[in-house]
């Protein structure tokens, strides 16, 4: 499920100040946290790319990822890599329309 018109950057911000709050309380940690932070890791990484924010935002949020890198989820790579071509195309065309 892809997930678009969302800033990421808010939500990664978000994300980290959980992921912080979880990790200082680990032993306690509420469900309802650890269940905020899966939503969020969720919308994360299913997030379009529209710009150069967003693109920054999802390879922080990939790059401190709190499960095993090796269990990213593919939405999160696929969304990357499709925001980074449609970021280079704008690119490409404004410079061919110049």
């Amino acid at each position: 499920m892809r997930i678009a018109a969302l800033s990421l950057a808010p939500l990664l911000e978000s994300y980290q100040r959980l992921a912080i709050c979880c990790a200082a309380h680990e032993a306690a940690t509420p469900d309802d946290l650890d269940g905020m932070l899966g939503n969020l890791e969720h919308v994360l990484a299913c997030a379009e790319v529209e710009t150069s924010e967003d693109l920054i935002a999802k390879g922080r949020f990939l790059l401190t990822y709190r499960a095993d890198p090796a269990m990213i989820p593919p939405a999160a790579l696929d969304t990357l890599a499709a925001g980074i071509e449609r970021l280079c195309s704008a690119m490409v065309h404004s410079a061919i329309a110049a």
